[in-house]
């Protein structure tokens, strides 16, 4: 499945809500590959560069939507 959108979506959301936000990350950059803008994905991903300090990162998801 991975490589789906939505189970991708899913599976990146588990991972930084179960403090993994790295690997969250990079399942999301792995949608945005596919869907660029993917408004909720931008939204995560923020929340995932939040998550790991990269608030410069954050800020440019964040200003995206």
């Amino acid at each position: 499945l991975a490589g789906d959108i939505k189970f991708d979506y899913l599976l990146a959301r588990s991972a930084l809500e179960t403090g993994r936000p790295s690997q969250a990350s990079f399942i999301y950059e792995r949608i945005l590959a596919q869907e660029p803008n993917y408004v909720g994905v931008h939204l995560e991903m923020g929340r995932a560069y939040l998550a790991l300090g990269d608030y410069a990162r954050a800020k440019l998801e964040f200003e995206t939507v």
